[in-house]
């Protein structure tokens, strides 16, 4: 379930070509590959685990297919687009906290006390 859970904010920060960015009169694509430095795991804002890949990473087509190594697996996956910040993988959704040429933060709430943060960059 962790691992469907990273893969849906991947697909939602790379899916949202116009999102939410550093610079609210900026738009970055999420499309192409982006590498995962970082996912966190949260239970009631304590933060519970800390996984620091060394070859993760999260690969958006244009097509809606995100192609992934996660946790030593190679997946593919369909992602869509549900607004400007939101995405959703397998029935969750990911928000894009920030987003830049270069960077995005996603996070996945799986309920009102869980969350995943994942960091990516390019």
């Amino acid at each position: 379930m962790k691992k469907l859970a990273f893969l849906a904010i991947i697909l939602i920060t790379t899916l949202s070509g116009c999102s939410k960015s550093d610079s609210s009169s900026s738009t970055f694509s999420i499309l192409g590959k982006w590498k995962l430095n970082y996912e966190k795991y949260y239970v009631k804002d304590i933060e519970t685990l800390s996984y620091t890949p060394k070859d993760d990473y999260f690969d958006f087509k244009s097509d809606g297919t995100l192609l992934t190594f996660f946790y030593g697996t190679n997946e593919t996956l369909k992602y869509s687009k549900v607004s400007e910040e939101i995405y959703q993988l397998d029935g969750y959704d990911y928000k894009i906290n920030k987003i830049s040429n270069n960077h995005i933060t996603l996070t996945n709430n799986y309920s009102s006390t869980e969350k995943n943060v994942y960091d990516l960059t390019r």
